[in-house]
């Protein structure tokens, strides 16, 4: 019989007639006997067509009545994936009875699980159908692949967690599971824990080995426990370990199971340091720290944002970031700044916000979002720094910058070396040399000093004592000497420990030269003054003496008497003459002015001096034809210049060279700040150089003074009535001179009004 024939003819049809002789199954008798049995009975023939069934087969199916299943094919007891193995087994040739549990159809279509016992029925060597016994194993089936489930899941859920667990007899102590992997925790195999379950005990670390002994020894053993420690794993590592301990205990409450659990949790108590200490920066940390979640409600605030904005976090928390809000900045500010960041990007920038109690600050703020891993923001994170006193600082600090850029003293900041850190405008005005030139250079280099060695004094007392303060003579960029009034100031870091020098330097060089002309004019008035007396009185004397020689003459004396009498007429002559110097050396603007061409003032004293030069001298002249006129007397400007032909002279006892030149010249501002005395215009510049000597210091300084000379029979009145003569021409007189260098003294005359080159 095939199987197809089975799912075929599944219709219904009569029961097939008994033969005579048998025990019938549709007598009385038989199914009396059925009944009685308890046990299901049932018989199909070879269709699979049911031709009997007694009542407990089918109240296990769910059909109260038999009868009702009579004449029906199998099909309608079992379910349809289960027709083809029913088939094949009705076909299959069977040696005994076969006894399978089976699945079959309630009639309210749920699983009924019987076991089956099966047995061919034959006529002769004709298969007439089979005939079975059952027993309804529903329950016992769901206990069983409950159990097998429970079993897989078991080892499922075992390979699939991070924990090792094992249960445990609570009576004798064995491991009845192991789960898989215990060498992720212990580095032990399972064999080596079912044979001694204590075999953990030995890893743990000494120094928690009496805390683990002694919880083990108190709950561990019969109930709920739970503890972390170190172990000392085979090759040395140490790991952290949670053990924790639970009872399993039946339906009546006995404990029939103990469930113990390992985990190595090393990692996540090195994450939970972490995190610990980060969340211990984050609220120690000097910046303001706020988190909020994607609606801007405030999730969590750091000690600082209470110290920045005057809320506390239990006040703001929940709350809107809105509520620091100030009124400062328009709707379209915040709109921006609120799709910068829910577009998933940083947003950095500076707020005026509100505190609490309603006073302003400005804020440097950080917007950061958060995403989980699928991309959405759940988070923002701002990072917040009170910017208002540092903004009012920078603010102060450039209004002081632009003071020091205003300043004409030089300030410059020099480190501990000597190189320079800070150069003000007004060193660069003072020194000449511009700030990218002078930074990183040494200071003493740019400016140097008249007398090095001072810088060693200057530097010891600004250590000793903190600021040193004098006068110097350096150089500038372009080679001017100048005289600078400095103070130079230690400045310290917060230790107290030195950091650099402060240098102020003020330009003092026109001061004192208009200091020192003021003061030479004052003495050379005073000077006047006394000459004037005194020449007045000589006079008187000298009128005396010269009227009284004519009447000495008219004695007729010796000749002896004569000499003194023509002594007496010589030295009143000669005294004549001296005061007459002195009287000229008062008015200095005394003689007659004229127009007259600036080679005329040189050509007379040039070849007057010109046969005085001794051997050695070499007198050199140059000057072009087209020098301006000036406004002169002659005689005093030509006894100018042998004053100072005659004073190069002297300078070079060993010979050397005079050089006489002349140019005209437009003084300009460079010019007049240099030159005391000269005024913005055009002016006949004449220059009288030598290859001298020099003069000293202490000469240059008081050099135009009267009675000033360093010639051994010299009356000092000789540069004094240079400087004099000149003034009063409208003019004026500079010199340079330097030891072993020589001198070089230039005159400037006010050309003519309407003067031309001739």
């Amino acid at each position: 019989m095939s199987a197809k024939r089975w799912i075929d003819h599944p219709g219904v049809g009569p029961a097939p007639a008994s033969g005579e002789g048998h025990l019938s199954m549709g007598s009385p008798d038989f199914r009396a006997m059925a009944e009685a049995t308890g046990l299901g009975l049932w018989a199909a023939d070879a269709t699979g067509q049911i031709q009997f069934m007694n009542g407990p087969a089918a109240r296990m199916l769910g059909w109260s009545r038999p009868e009702t299943l009579v004449g029906r094919h199998v099909s309608a007891i079992l379910f349809p994936e289960d027709l083809n193995a029913w088939a094949r087994r009705a076909d299959s040739e069977l040696p005994a009875a076969e006894l399978v549990e089976q699945r079959f159809r309630r009639k309210d279509g749920t699983e009924a699980w019987l076991l089956v016992s099966i047995a061919h029925r034959a006529a002769s060597s004709t298969r007439q159908g089979s005939i079975g016994f059952c027993v309804d194993v529903t329950e016992a089936h769901r206990a069983r692949v409950s159990g097998d489930q429970a079993q897989a899941a078991l080892h499922q859920l075992s390979s699939a967690i991070s924990e090792f667990f094992w249960l445990e007899d609570p009576t004798t102590g064995n491991l009845v599971h192991v789960s898989p992997h215990p060498e992720r925790v212990w580095g032990l195999s399972a064999a080596d824990l079912r044979a001694r379950p204590d075999a953990w005990m030995d890893l743990v670390h000494p120094e928690d080995r009496d805390r683990v002994e002694t919880a083990w020894k108190g709950r561990a053993s019969s109930g709920e426990w739970a503890i972390e420690f170190r172990i000392a794993r085979p090759g040395g590592e140490v790991r952290w370990i949670r053990g924790s301990t639970f009872p399993i205990l039946d339906p009546a409450g006995a404990l029939v199971r103990l469930a113990r659990t390992w985990e190595d949790v090393t990692e996540k108590i090195r994450v939970a340091d972490r995190l610990r200490l980060q969340a211990t920066a984050l609220e120690c940390a000097a910046n303001a720290i706020v988190v909020t979640d994607a609606q801007g409600r405030v999730e969590w605030a750091n000690r600082a944002f209470t110290a920045l904005t005057g809320y506390p976090p239990e006040e703001v928390l929940g709350r809107g970031i809105q509520i620091l809000r100030s009124g400062v900045h328009d709707q379209g500010f915040y709109r921006r700044l609120w799709e910068t960041i829910t577009a998933g990007r940083v947003w950095h920038g500076t707020v005026v916000n509100r505190r609490a109690d309603g006073s302003f600050y400005e804020e440097e703020m950080t917007i950061s979002p958060v995403a989980d891993p699928d991309g959405t923001i759940r988070h923002f994170v701002a990072v917040k720094q009170d910017v208002t006193e540092s903004k009012r600082a920078a603010e102060a600090l450039r209004e002081t910058q632009g003071l020091l850029s205003q300043a004409t003293d030089a300030i410059v900041l020099e480190a501990l070396d000597g190189t320079v850190r800070t150069w003000t405008q007004g060193a660069e005005r003072v020194f000449g040399w511009s700030t990218a030139e002078a930074i990183g250079q040494r200071f003493t280099s740019l400016v140097g000093l008249d007398r090095p060695e001072q810088l060693a004094e200057i530097r010891e007392q600004v250590a000793s004592l903190g600021s040193w303060a004098g006068d110097l003579r350096v150089r500038s960029h372009a080679g001017n000497v100048l005289e600078v009034a400095s103070r130079w100031t230690r400045l310290d870091d917060l230790t107290g420990a030195p950091r650099g020098i402060l240098v102020v330097a003020h330009d003092v060089t026109a001061e004192r030269r208009l200091r020192s002309i003021a003061e030479r004019t004052e003495r050379l008035d005073l000077l006047g003054q006394v000459a004037g007396a005194v020449a007045h009185d000589l006079n008187n004397v000298l009128t005396a003496i010269f009227s009284a020689l004519p009447v000495l003459h008219a004695y007729h004396l010796d000749a002896e008497g004569r000499e003194v009498i023509d002594t007496i007429d010589r030295a009143a002559v000669l005294a004549q003459g001296l005061v007459r110097q002195i009287v000229d050396f008062v008015r200095g603007s005394s003689g007659t002015r004229r127009r007259v061409r600036g080679a005329e003032l040189l050509l007379p004293a040039v070849k007057m001096v010109g046969p005085t030069m001794r051997g050695g001298i070499c007198l050199r002249t140059a000057w072009t034809p087209d020098l301006w006129e000036v406004d002169a007397d002659c005689t005093q400007i030509q006894q100018v210049l042998m004053n100072l032909f005659v004073n190069a002279r002297e300078a070079m006892p060993q010979g050397g060279t005079l050089l006489v030149t002349a140019s005209n010249v437009e003084a300009d501002e460079a010019l007049v700040a240099a030159t005391p005395g000269l005024r913005l215009g055009r002016y006949l510049e004449i220059r009288v150089a030598d290859t001298g000597g020099g003069m000293p210091p202490e000469i240059r300084q008081r050099v135009f003074e009267p009675f000033v000379t360093t010639k051994e029979r010299g009356t000092g009145l000789g540069l004094a009535t240079v400087y004099r003569v000149v003034a009063a021409h409208g003019g004026a007189v500079s010199f340079s001179s330097e030891l072993g260098a020589g001198t070089e003294f230039r005159i400037y005359l006010p050309a003519a009004d309407g003067a031309a080159p001739l």
